[in-house]
């Protein structure tokens, strides 16, 4: 009998079955596609250079020339102490400013700068073996791991399985 009150609750409408397992199919590929892009934004991100370590260190030395003035006209510091703190920053700036202006540096309150737009064909192939592997990987996953063979169980019986 139970079988009986099984089959007659079941749709064999193929239309709401087809229509069930489309909007399935349907939300896997959003799924998908969210998870590709996700995965793709590295890639369509214009990637940044930073400033070389010399413009750094000028900017940093800049910064605390800023400071120490601000320092003397509060009265933090005595004029001597600035003159000498001053000059020993400006020692440190003239050793690193050969090497800033010898490799064209920037100064480091330009910050960052667009990197070339090379090696756009790898960026390209990249995103595209991951769209194809992503999708793959997770259909080889569940072919190995899940089981796609076995039919589907009314969740009631498969409750009654697992007590």
């Amino acid at each position: 009998m139970r079988s009986m009150r099984w089959s007659a609750r079941t749709s064999h409408n193929p239309l709401i079955d087809g229509t069930l397992i489309a909007v399935l199919w349907f939300a896997i590929a959003l799924m998908t596609i969210a998870a590709l892009g996700l995965l793709a934004l590295p890639f369509l991100r214009r990637r940044m250079t930073m400033a070389s370590r010399e413009a750094y260190d000028l900017a940093v030395y800049r910064d605390q020339l800023r400071e120490l003035e601000q320092d003397l006209a509060r009265g933090v510091i005595s004029e001597g102490e600035a003159d000498a703190a001053k000059l020993e920053i400006q020692r440190r700036m003239l050793r690193v400013a050969p090497a800033a202006a010898g490799a064209g540096a920037k100064p480091a309150a330009a910050g960052a700068t667009p990197a070339p737009r090379g090696h756009r064909l790898f960026r390209y192939a990249s995103m595209g073996s991951l769209g194809l592997a992503v999708p793959a990987i997770a259909l080889g996953l569940y072919a190995a791991l899940g089981s796609p063979h076995l039919p589907s169980k009314p969740f009631s019986e498969a409750q009654r399985e697992a007590v």
